[in-house]
């Protein structure tokens, strides 16, 4: 069953429930019927959020960080590019960059109501684009 399809009649669920997951998920762009990350963490609290990425030597193929209310990113201190996804509320892609190298910053749109970050090069194998429909998928 194509991906769309069954997220169809649990969409709403599947939105409301994603913000604060405590375990890994995965995203799926709905709009491709693909995988875009997984598994897929979540920074809640201040600390994840103050951490995020900081001190690790990189991210594995395919693997993310969303950060809930969150609208402007920064990859000071880092060792490697990420993509970013910025997203709305209802997880429909707002703004997208690649590439984005060390010692950067990147800011969403006045829309934008969180950020995944995903290992550089995703968005080039996995394509996603401002309009696409994202969903966060308990494993």
């Amino acid at each position: 069953m194509p991906i769309n399809e069954h997220f169809e009649s649990n969409f709403n669920a599947v939105l409301s429930s994603a913000i604060v997951f405590q375990q890994p998920v995965k995203v799926v762009n709905l709009m491709t019927d693909q995988v875009l990350a997984h598994p897929v963490y979540c920074a809640t609290s201040f600390c994840q959020r103050m951490q995020g990425l900081l001190g690790r030597s990189m991210m594995t193929d395919g693997e993310g960080l969303y950060i809930p209310k969150c609208k402007s990113i920064h990859t000071f201190f880092m060792k490697f590019s990420i993509d970013i996804v910025f997203v709305d509320k209802k997880y429909k892609v707002k703004k997208v960059i690649t590439g984005l190298k060390p010692f950067r910053f990147a800011c969403g749109s006045y829309k934008t109501a969180g950020t995944l970050e995903l290992a550089g090069q995703t968005i080039n194998k996995r394509p996603c684009r401002p309009g696409d429909q994202l969903a966060f998928v308990k494993i």
